[in-house]
């Protein structure tokens, strides 16, 4: 039987921390999780092996790409791999900026993320992520 796995994601506005526990099989297989904008600010618990995708929007060919400013501790998150996708169809949807890490041990790491230049009304996206242990 397959157990229900539980996104815990909360954002820590009055620096309170909300996790939620999730209960999975000890042979179950990683998992691949898509961050976007809305998910600035918040926290992401994940498994060793599973793969977290964050996910940013570009307008057009012309636009600076996305920088990663803080990179992740290398023995909680590997990767950091990035793509620039552009449609050639209107239909297969907008042009986004990807970068892709893989959960490597137990810890917590901060991704930031800007889109030059970073000002006070556009300061870097934060996406926090957790690795348990299974």
């Amino acid at each position: 039987m397959l157990m229900a796995i539980v996104l815990a994601m909360a954002a820590c506005a009055d620096g309170a921390v909300d996790t939620t526990t999730t209960m999975m099989p000890a042979n179950a297989g990683s998992i691949t999780f898509a961050l976007g904008i809305d998910d600035s600010g918040k926290r992401l618990l994940v498994r060793p092996g599973d793969q977290v995708i964050v996910r940013l929007p570009i307008t057009g060919t012309n636009e600076p790409d996305w920088q990663v400013v803080t990179p992740p501790d290398p023995s909680v998150l590997g990767g950091g791999d990035n793509l620039r996708f552009y449609p050639s169809e209107p239909e297969q949807g907008r042009p986004f900026h990807e970068f892709t890490f893989v959960a490597v041990g137990p810890g917590e790491a901060t991704i930031a993320l800007f889109q030059s230049p970073i000002t006070e009304e556009a300061p870097p996206l934060t996406f926090t992520i957790e690795v348990v242990a299974p």
